[in-house]
């Protein structure tokens, strides 16, 4: 897995999106964003126990949650994954750039101190858990709510990066960007 300090703080919208292929089906991170001391969560693409594609925000002192599950199982081949919050009350779930749920829970707080870690998940202050069992690639994450075009675009094109306007582009931060 890997682990990065101090994310830059996302405001309303957050992007977090991946290539990925699973040996398993049982409940593993694909990416998560929690606060540095891995005391709680904020963001997180998972897969469930289930075996569904699930994505969840939490309010960083609310605790209210917002949970988009995409009702869709890895197929052991290699899917694209997109998460994305465009305000505090739409949070979307793609599987291979089709939409699978929408969850219009409200927000009302967002992190402002945070670690990503890929592959991985750290709660209450433990250790890494709930790793990802099989292959994660062209994780991406964004300051901005990727349109459903170009998540579809990029569902269907590895290798290329998300195609943002001029104009949004100087307000974007691209938080991590692994190939």
């Amino acid at each position: 897995f890997v682990a990065m300090q101090s994310v830059p703080r996302f405001e309303s919208q957050l992007s977090m999106s991946a290539f990925v292929r699973a040996s398993a089906q049982t409940s593993r991170v694909i990416a998560s964003i929690t606060d540095d001391a891995g005391i709680a969560e904020y963001a997180i693409l998972f897969v469930s126990a289930t075996g569904n594609l699930v994505w969840q925000l939490r309010g960083s002192s609310s605790g209210v949650t917002a949970i988009a599950d995409s009702g869709t199982q890895l197929s052991g081949k290699w899917q694209h994954i997109a998460g994305v919050t465009n305000g505090v009350s739409d949070h979307r779930i793609y599987v291979d750039g089709i939409l699978k749920s929408v969850d219009t829970t409200s927000l009302p707080d967002m992190p402002t101190s945070n670690t990503m870690r890929i592959g991985a998940w750290k709660r209450n202050g433990a250790s890494e858990t709930l790793f990802f069992n099989g292959s994660i690639a062209e994780v991406s994450v964004l300051s901005a709510a990727v349109a459903p075009k170009h998540i579809a675009i990029r569902a269907l094109r590895p290798g290329i990066a998300y195609e943002l306007t001029p104009r949004r582009r100087s307000r974007v931060s691209v938080l991590a960007s692994l190939r």
